[in-house]
């Protein structure tokens, strides 16, 4: 064998069908041939004996694997068993012998301490119990409302059918949230890294519980580049929820922690760390392509303490994705952790409900969550930034069943903050009993003896988080747990070469309601993936616990295996364990030992034979083993829950209302004539012919019950009986000679003479590859009976299947080698769609890989009876109104005032109104002329208004009487005007005018076609053609209503003339645009300014004006072009008016003494009265003289002779000397 190294593992799946029906059985019962033993071991091993079963087995097959594996497998130490630890320590140095964290008597030795040599002498000696290997070949690797924006997007939490999902299709979380967020629980994820600084995961994670038992120190965070699984699982597990970011998780209120081993750390202290703090471990990882995995001893020991002591002795719950490794056919049951009755299994289903490609099956799945697997991902949290899933900090496309598990894990965390006293128990049968089951057509589902709904692929179904919460509030706690187990078997036989089971049983004798169902067994086959094991509880229900694989998984020494699906049943009776090899002829193998473990609460604490349920309910004492409930006919009720305490067949009520005694099984009514169950003093149809009693004449003869005349014998009323059957035996050619078949899409059914089960011929399905099926189908209208069909089938068992559906629904499926078989089954009456469908999974064809059908027989039809003389002895009446008429003849013979009906409507000719049938009343046909009684004779009746043309006033229906329409036959003509025969409807000229109607102002007028004016006048006859007022002599546009006169005579209207009067100015621009001789008019006076004599009206003639068309000007002095009121100098002396004293004499224009005489004319123009050339001061009247001519003017200067001497003080003020 090669050596193995360490094996990558996907993420778990399993595959399963369902049971197989074998033929031949090599039967070994538990008190026959089997031998059984104390230990396991040959040797005395009574540390391990006192163990729990599981672990036994543990020790067993890591003890094994040293044989198995061989010396060229590395190990990486030793397990050792010894009360005597110090026996190691004389060769080994004593820090290398190192206890077992769980285990007491149990330590560990790294390799290279010890020789398995010396092991081995020292277990020879008796101075340790045991030694085995550890091996490190298995490397765990991952399996694939509030306010937040995202949730939409989290299609698993509230499906409304977005994305074209299925509605309805999630957790049902939000009556759960009405109520919890996960509040109060700690949730661990074990994983690879965690982003702890994600706005998503921060504000509830835990950094005191969490570690990385990689690099051993307490930091979780991402190392790897692809250390990107953890952040999404925790993500879809305790997201924090109504913070306004991104998503929420599940448990969006829960804390949470993160274990960071998916890197070579160890799975015990992250599964074990902080067990009293920590309420769920959650496990989205597994061994995938690993074989079959079996916990080593440690493993299993720190399981069993986190159960039974962890979480304050309630027990952690340990949550695990049950693997992606459909696909590849390996079951969960090949998995250590996953098919631990300690842990809880979660497949993946899509967003329509269905099994998700990959998702791992088997029995032990309890439960299945949302996932991908189709076009829809989960959205969750990722990596912050760039790295991770994606490129932002959440990733919509997370999936497998790493993302369906820890929505359970979630849910678990509402479900504790619902009760957190809660054992681990308790928790998954919450489970159990809250799912729903879904994709509730797959075949797989079946229903265990507790008549829970259960399968392979689903396990209870997908779990509803709000029925969770409300069953965990009013939970009652389960009783102490009960463990049952059967003798350790050692039958050492080899596995059967006919590929026919080899069967084991073990008859439980303890009532236990069961929990969880453990087989252990130790085979040696050198291909155990050709192995199926099923086992089977006395109730009837099949666990298929091993399933055929393709791949080389290794061995199934001392293999563990474990089913969920017998929850609730009850564990007495005899469970049958079968072992078949499908390829007996490539390799052979032997069953060495098994053992079968029942783990639930006792349902009979006192012993007694009577479940504590049945006790209760019958009113016995639970303890007392002396109190026994009643039980009259021994049948296994209780009297007071027996609805026949007698056993007579007759019900208690029944014996009582017809006064026999009900605990009496002498004592039975005397008369049941329909023998339903019912005395006749009860019965309402005593006879059962479906007549009541009190509407029966015959009430005790099933086959007469009406005497219509009353004469003692019974109406010829004949009764339908079932049934008429119809056959296809397919020895036709035509396939529809006898059904109408649909042979659908894909590659259909045909008809074949190889094999048939009667006759020459059968109908064989198509040749399909694998992935595909064939189908054949029809519809037909069935009475209530049994059908029924032969059929073949050669195919590779529990993979290929004949399945057969009524109406959508499989009734029954069948694989493996059948050859010709008949199956029944029950129609009811209406109309029915029956399919065979011949379906091949993905691998592997056996046989002849087809399926074939013969022989089908339908109920199609009743016929029916009528005896002259009645088994009861009543005759027959033949004239049952006594009208004279026989039955046969009579068309009416339970009434005596018809015997005919000429039209065969059901209505008798006396009292039908229309004899014939020809919908014409018979008093109608007489007065229309025609035979009332011949449904030839029919009247006419041209517009069909049950009115016939003889008396018709309107034949033609068209609301004209027939004397005024011109087509009394036509419906569409009444009036021709121009009498030409052709109807005005129809004609195009009605007047004939030569004008079509169309165009014809008046179509029925030939004298006028044309009304220009639309007056109703027509324009022959119109004196104003246009209507616009101007009779057409005045009007120059007769024609036209928007002109009338045309002033320049240009043929141009007015109204639409630029220049009226053509003078060359626009009417626009023209003050007379009909004046020719005019076009200005500037003071607007109505006059023209060429015959205006003041053109501006500024009462100035043109003549005399300077400015004769501007009224504000009409002088300009200075000739400048600018008249005098706009010009600021007048006169243009270069003098603004406003300074100028003479504004119109360019010669002046100062005035110095305003004495009127401007100062260039004027001699003294300071009026001083000395002239100017003798005025030192002419411009100043009040100086004339300037003695000194200092400047200063003598009477304003103070020294007039300037010779330094005030006038005042100067007797010659004039005189400078």
């Amino acid at each position: 064998m090669k050596t193995r190294s360490a094996l990558s593992s996907l993420l778990v799946l399993l595959m399963i069908s369902s049971i197989i029906a074998p033929a031949a059985h090599a039967q070994i019962s538990s008190n026959e041939e089997t031998k059984e033993k104390n230990s396991i071991f040959d040797h005395h091993t009574p540390i391990i004996d006192a163990l729990s079963t599981e672990l036994q087995w543990s020790f067993a097959r890591e003890r094994a694997s040293l044989e198995h594996m061989g010396p060229e497998v590395e190990h990486i130490g030793w397990t050792i068993v010894t009360t005597n630890p110090k026996s190691l320590s004389k060769t080994i140095p004593s820090e290398s012998v190192i206890p077992d964290a769980f285990l007491d008597d149990v330590y560990v030795i790294p390799e290279g301490f010890v020789d398995e040599r010396e092991l081995e002498a020292l277990q020879r000696n008796g101075e340790i119990e045991l030694y085995s290997p550890l091996y490190d070949f298995l490397q765990p690797v991952p399996m694939g409302v509030p306010n937040d924006p995202m949730i939409p997007d989290q299609w698993h939490l509230i499906n409304t059918g977005q994305h074209n999902s299925v509605p309805g299709v999630d957790l049902n979380i939000t009556g759960a949230w009405d109520r919890y967020n996960g509040s109060g629980v700690l949730i661990r994820v074990v994983d690879d890294g965690m982003d702890t600084t994600h706005e998503d995961l921060q504000a509830t994670y835990d950094s005191t519980t969490s570690y990385d038992y990689c690099d051993n120190d307490p930091d979780p965070n991402p190392v790897e580049a692809s250390d990107n699984h953890g952040t999404a699982v925790s993500g879809v597990a305790a997201g924090v929820g109504n913070n306004g970011i991104g998503i929420a998780g599940v448990a969006w209120g829960a804390s949470h922690n993160h274990a960071r081993f998916l890197c070579g750390g160890n799975s015990i202290p992250a599964l074990s760390d902080f067990n009293q703090d920590i309420d769920i471990y959650h496990n989205s990882w597994g061994y995938g392509g690993a074989g079959f995995v079996g916990l080593g001893p440690s493993q299993t020991a720190m399981l069993e303490s986190g159960v039974y002591d962890g979480r304050s002795s309630l027990g952690n719950i340990f949550t695990f994705s049950a693997g992606n490794e459909y696909t590849t056919d390996e079951n969960v049951n090949q998995k250590g952790y996953q098919n631990s009755r300690y842990t809880i299994a979660i497949g993946a289903i899509t967003y329509n409900g269905e099994q998700s490609w990959y998702s791992s099956i088997g029995a032990p799945v309890l439960v299945v969550g949302p996932s991908n697997g189709g076009p829809l991902g989960i959205t969750t949290a990722d990596r912050t930034g760039s790295v991770g899933y994606s490129t932002t900090n959440y990733t919509d496309d997370f999936g497998g069943t790493s993302s369906s598990g820890p929505k359970v894990a979630g849910l678990t965390a509402l479900i504790l903050e619902a009760d957190p006293t809660l054992t681990w128990r308790d928790v998954q049968a919450i489970l159990v009993h809250s799912s729903t089951p879904n994709d509730i057509n797959h075949e797989n589902w079946s229903v265990n003896g507790a008549g829970l709904p259960v399968s392979h692929y689903y396990g209870f179904g997908m779990v509803d988080a709000t029925a969770a919460v409300n069953l965990a509030e009013n939970w009652t706690h389960l009783g102490s747990e009960v463990n049952v187990s059967s003798p350790l078997y050692t039958p050492s036989v080899n596995i059967p070469s006919t590929a026919s089971p080899l069967s084991f049983s073990h008859t439980v004798t303890d009532m236990v309601s069961i929990e969880s169902v453990e087989l252990y067994m130790d085979i040696d086959h050198e291909d155990p993936g050709d192995l199926i094991i099923t086992l089977t509880s006395p109730s009837g229900y099949t666990s298929i616990l091993a399933d055929t694989n393709p791949a080389d998984y290794g061995n199934m020494r001392y293999h563990k295996m474990v089913s969920m699906h017998h929850f609730d049943e009850i564990s007495s009776g005899t469970w049958t364990v079968e072992v078949i090899d499908v390829n007996p002829t490539s390799s052979n193998g032997t069953v060495n030992d098994w053992q079968l473990v029942i783990h639930g609460t006792d349902a009979d604490a006192d012993g007694d034979g009577w479940s504590d349920e049945e006790e209760n309910l019958c009113g016995s004492l639970l303890n007392d083993p002396n109190s026994t409930p009643l039980d009259s006919d021994n049948d296994g009720t209780c009297d007071a829950m027996d609805d026949d305490i007698d056993g007579d067949t007759w019900s208690n009520v029944s014996e009582l209302i017809c006064g026999t005694d009900p605990y009496n099984p002498l004592s039975i009514p005397s008369a049941d004539t329909d023998s339903d169950g019912m005395c006749d003093d009860i019965d309402m149809d005593d006879d059962g012919d479906g007549v009541e009693d009190n509407m029966d004449a015959f009430p005790l003869d099933d086959q007469a019950w009406q005497d219509t005349d009353g004469d003692g014998k019974a109406d010829e009323t004949y009764k339908p009986v079932c049934c008429n059957f119809q056959t296809d035996d397919f020895e036709d050619p035509n396939l529809n000679s006898t059904f109408q078949w649909d042979l659908g899409t894909g590659t259909p059914w045909y008809n074949q003479n190889l094999t048939s089960n009667s006759g020459s011929y059968s109908l064989r399905s198509g040749s399909i590859s694998d992935s595909s099926m064939s189908s054949i189908s029809l519809v037909i209208a069935t009475e209530g009976a049994a059908g029924s069909f032969a059929f073949k089938v050669d195919s590779e068992s529990n993979y290929d299947f004949l399945e057969f559906y009524i109406d959508g629904t499989q009734v029954e499926s069948w694989s493996g080698d059948i050859d010709w078989t008949n199956h029944s089954f029950m129609l009811t009456q209406g109309t029915h769609t029956l399919r065979w469908t011949y379906n091949k999974d993905v691998t592997v064809s056996n046989g002849l890989d087809a399926a074939w059908i013969d022989d089908i027989v339908l109920p199609t039809s009743l016929y029916m009876t009528n005896p002259e003389i009645t088994d009861f002895g009543t005759y027959r009446d033949h004239d049952d109104d006594n009208d004279g008429v026989l039955d046969d003849s009579d068309h009416f013979p339970l009434d005596d005032t018809e015997s005919s009906d000429w039209d065969g409507d059901g209505l008798g000719d006396n009292s039908d109104y229309d004899d014939d049938n020809d919908g014409w009343i018979d008093i109608i046909e007489s007065q229309c002329g025609t035979d009332p009684m011949n449904n030839t004779s029919i009247p006419s009746d041209f517009d069909q208004d049950s009115v016939c043309d003889v008396i018709d006033p309107d034949d033609d229906n068209d609301g004209y009487p027939d004397t005024e329409d011109s087509f009394p036959f036509n419906s569409t003509e009444w009036v021709d005007t121009d009498s030409d025969g052709i109807g005005n409807n129809l004609d195009l000229d009605d007047d004939n005018d030569g004008f079509n109607d169309t165009a014809d102002a008046f179509p029925l007028n030939p004298a006028e076609w044309d009304d220009l004016d639309g007056d109703g006048i027509g324009s022959n006859e119109d004196s104003d053609d246009d209507g616009d007022g101007v009779l057409d002599l005045n009007d120059a546009f007769p024609d036209n209503p928007l002109e009338t006169t045309d002033t320049d005579s240009d043929g141009i209207g007015d109204n639409a003339d630029s220049d009226d009067d053509d003078d060359g100015v626009l009417d626009d621009e023209d003050a007379f645009p009909l004046d020719p001789s005019e076009t200005l008019d500037t003071d607007s006076d109505g006059l023209g300014n060429n015959a205006d004599s003041d053109d501006d009206g500024d009462g100035v003639q043109d003549s005399q004006d300077a400015f004769p068309l501007d009224s504000l000007e009409t002088i300009d002095t200075d000739s400048d072009g600018v008249g005098d009121n706009s010009d600021s100098d007048d006169d243009g002396d270069g003098v603004p008016d406003e300074q100028d004293a003479f504004p119109k004499s360019p010669a002046e224009s100062i005035d110095t003494d305003g004495d009127g005489l401007g100062n260039n004319a004027d001699t003294d123009d300071d009026g001083d009265g000395t002239l100017d050339d003798d005025d030192a001061f002419p411009l100043n009247s009040n100086e004339s003289s300037d003695f000194d001519l200092d400047g200063i003017g003598d009477n304003a200067d103070t020294d007039d002779d300037g010779d330094g001497t005030l006038d005042d003080d100067d007797a010659f003020p004039l005189n400078s000397n």
